[in-house]
């Protein structure tokens, strides 16, 4: 044990001299100016959007529902609209089901089908319109923030969330 202590003092003792043997310099930051900051950022219709050259990548605007995808609407939508849940269950056999207030949201079992949801789910999270509670990451919650944006979704999509998701979600599937 005192041969362990003294080789891990050693290697201590070099990774020291190997930092101190590196010399830190300075870089200037170049700094942003306004002429920069306008091509990144632009307002139209109260809706801020962000500028980028991944132009596939949707921008959530505060009165654009165009740019928020169907599946994440829907799912957020539903939650809101039940016990403000969602449920994503994992199991060895089947692909990850994602579900909320007793309601699936997959057509099929398949793995693309799964893909679809978990991905609907996991924007809602990035997004901070739903968190997760507990420990195991099967439950999740809407915020109050997830709760403005599903009643602002519902009525700027007309959602009828009388009707079984899938059935809905049919009329904006193209």
């Amino acid at each position: 044990m005192l041969e362990d202590m003294k080789e891990m003092f050693s290697q201590f003792g070099n990774r020291l001299t190997e930092i101190e043997n590196n010399q830190l310099t300075w870089e200037e930051i170049p700094t942003a100016t306004n002429e920069d900051i306008n091509k990144l950022f632009r307002v139209e219709n109260e809706t801020l959007f962000i500028e980028n050259s991944e132009r596939d990548k949707s921008v959530v605007g505060q009165d654009d529902v165009g740019n928020i995808p169907v599946e994440s609407a829907f799912l957020l939508v539903y939650a809101a609209d039940g016990d403000g849940r969602i449920i994503k269950t994992q199991t060895l056999s089947s692909p990850t089901q994602i579900s909320t207030s007793g309601k699936q949201f997959m057509t099929d079992n398949s793995k693309r089908e799964s893909a679809r949801w978990v991905e609907a789910l996991d924007r809602l999270i990035v997004w901070g319109w739903v968190k997760a509670v507990g420990y195991k990451g099967e439950i999740f919650e809407l915020t109050g923030t997830g709760y403005s944006k599903a009643d602002w979704l519902k009525d700027g999509m007309e959602i009828d969330t009388s009707k079984d998701p899938l059935d809905e979600l049919k009329e904006y599937e193209y």
